[in-house]
């Protein structure tokens, strides 16, 4: 009987581990932060209603973790015969869980994040939607075409678009910062605050050109260090609010604190692209250490705030990517990240 029990549990959690690997569930602290960056792009600042922790803010986020996860559960349903040959232990071809039923849980997942997104507004489900094709897109394409690592950059950039969706400003500010382009600052504005999006895009892409090519010859070295580049462009665009501030005529340089937001995310980077680590465990290092590319822009933002209002407040949510970096970590230890 003692026996039976103890099977019945090893078994229960061999289920429990490989769906949770699916569902590369220690990449989801940095899903959350990236849409909370969003938030904070648009209208932590610029709005005054917020920041509240109701529908607004809460179901984008809900909305964002679904579509994640239901994306990684439609990955490993179109690829298991590559994951037949090259990752045999992963749960479908190890025969834990029958393939239609990854299906149908990302399909269900993705009807939950729709009805969230939708409970929102429409803008946000649009923004949903868009998010959802370069997901399927992706799918389709990252097995054939080098040029995928862009797509699946833009589906993590995505979720910074989603977030500034979600406040009642939604994209109405930058459209009138746009528009009125005789005011070279409002379009300046308006360009910083979209740098970041540009960042994380260039961030995910260059993880996925690091896991594409180190394992290949040395005369892809070159390749290497685009690589390398990709993932340190983060520090002009997420710092650019912060910089360019100063010149735009906001006390920045009065928070020159903020400046040392950089060395989190350097340090991590710089220890990780360096180490000579195997690919997959710089790969799993480097997706943790997406939430110390949120970290550069809440640190830097955060202390500019609060030296330009004294909202306490603010100086709390800039640890937040932190905390999601060292959860990364944490979660990583019981399923892999990739």
């Amino acid at each position: 009987m003692q026996c039976s029990l103890t099977s019945f549990s090893s078994a229960v959690f061999s289920r429990l581990k490989a769906l949770l690997a699916t569902a590369r569930i220690a990449n989801v602290p940095s899903v959350i932060v990236n849409v909370l960056t969003g938030m904070f792009l648009m209208g932590f600042l610029f709005d005054t209603d917020s920041p509240h922790w109701d529908q607004q803010t809460i179901f984008p986020v809900i909305a964002a973790c679904c579509l994640y996860v239901a994306g990684n559960f439609l990955n490993d349903w179109y690829d298991v015969a590559w994951d037949r040959e090259h990752r045999p232990e992963r749960a479908i071809p190890s025969g834990l869980f029958p393939r239609d039923l990854y299906l149908s849980i990302a399909i269900v997942l993705v009807i939950i994040g729709g009805m969230m997104s939708w409970q929102v507004s429409k803008t946000v489900c649009f923004t949903y939607a868009i998010i959802l094709c370069l997901v399927i897109a992706y799918t389709l394409l990252h097995k054939r075409h080098a040029f995928s690592i862009w797509i699946m950059g833009a589906c993590r950039a995505g979720l910074y678009v989603l977030g500034m969706g979600a406040m009642s400003a939604g994209f109405r500010l930058l459209r009138d910062l746009l528009t009125g382009w005789q005011d070279w600052q409002g379009v300046a504005i308006a360009i910083t605050i979209l740098f970041p999006v540009l960042g994380m895009l260039s961030y995910i892409a260059g993880i996925s050109l690091l896991a594409r090519y180190e394992s290949r010859p040395a005369d892809l070295s070159s390749t290497k260090w685009i690589a390398a580049l990709l993932l340190l462009f983060p520090l002009c665009t997420h710092l650019a609010p912060w910089v360019g501030g100063n010149y735009l005529g906001f006390p920045l340089s009065e928070s020159w604190v903020g400046g040392f937001g950089i060395l989190p995310f350097l340090g991590w980077t710089l220890f990780v692209v360096c180490s000579k680590a195997a690919v997959g465990q710089k790969v799993a290092r480097l997706l943790a250490g997406i939430a110390l590319v949120d970290s550069l822009y809440w640190l830097s933002m955060g202390w500019a705030v609060y030296a330009m209002m004294g909202y306490d407040v603010i100086l709390w949510f800039s640890l937040l990517p932190l905390l999601a970096f060292v959860l990364a970590l944490l979660l990583q230890k019981i399923a892999p990240a990739t």
